[in-house]
């Protein structure tokens, strides 16, 4: 009895942890951000409507948010190196960000045309092509390596995150 009480007292009362997703594009300004809703507006006006007088709004407007991304980036450059100078841990911070390397392994058709449902099995299916692809066989024989007929690996999806 005291288990559930405590069990529905920690489900009201304790918040639960949010899950933290890294802002893409914090750098960027407000001027930047106002110029790139102009530029999408620009866009959709030329896409509506055809007249090279709204392209050329469209090219000039993206081309100054270019510009401004590019000056924003360069900005925030600046202020990481300056930061950077009486932070070390910081830097390092940093060089561990970019140097992370993320494992996800996408799902893959294998050669009965299922998908895998793990990354054991996405590995074993590109060990199997590989190794079909790659194989010692004699040159004089072969002019140029076989492939297993309709059998390629496919990734479904991407995750750059």
């Amino acid at each position: 009895m005291a288990y559930l009480q405590a069990d529905v007292l920690s489900d009201l009362h304790i918040p639960l942890k949010k899950k933290h997703q890294k802002k893409k594009g914090h750098w960027i300004s407000k001027n930047t951000r106002k110029e790139m809703k102009k530029c999408s507006k620009a866009w959709h006006k030329y896409r509506s409507f055809r007249p090279s007088s709204n392209y050329e709004a469209c090219k000039s407007v993206r081309n100054k948010v270019t510009s401004l991304i590019r000056a924003d980036d360069n900005a925030y450059r600046k202020r990481l190196l300056k930061d950077f100078k009486g932070n070390p841990r910081r830097f390092y911070r940093q060089r561990r960000n970019l140097q992370t390397v993320k494992d996800n392994v996408t799902a893959l058709k294998t050669g009965s045309e299922e998908l895998t449902t793990s990354d054991q099995e996405a590995t074993d299916t590109l060990g199997e092509y590989f190794q079909e692809v790659f194989t010692q066989e004699d040159n004089t024989t072969i002019d140029r390596p076989t492939i297993a007929p309709g059998f390629r690996p496919t990734a479904l999806a991407i995750d750059f995150s």
